[in-house]
């Protein structure tokens, strides 16, 4: 793709882009590495990302919400 390209300052920034490069992967099929499936367009690869990054951050809020109102520390789930 076209664009300025951003270098990345320090590794935990690196660590955070691989993390959810990772998710990517591992939760939308046509983004496995050696699968032979693919997006036919453009349109499509974005409607996707969009519905992914929606459900997991619902995902991630109800877990919040989950852990504060059982009073747990999440530094355990971990």
């Amino acid at each position: 793709m076209k664009g300025p390209h951003l270098s990345l300052k320090n590794k935990s920034q690196t660590y955070t882009v691989e993390g959810v490069n990772s998710d990517f992967r591992h939760y939308i099929p046509a983004l496995h590495r050696r699968s032979k499936c693919f997006f036919r367009s453009l349109e499509t690869m974005l409607s996707v990302f969009k519905i992914f990054v929606f459900t997991f951050n619902r995902f991630a809020l109800a877990k919040s919400y989950f852990l504060l109102r059982n009073n747990l520390n999440y530094d355990i789930m971990i």
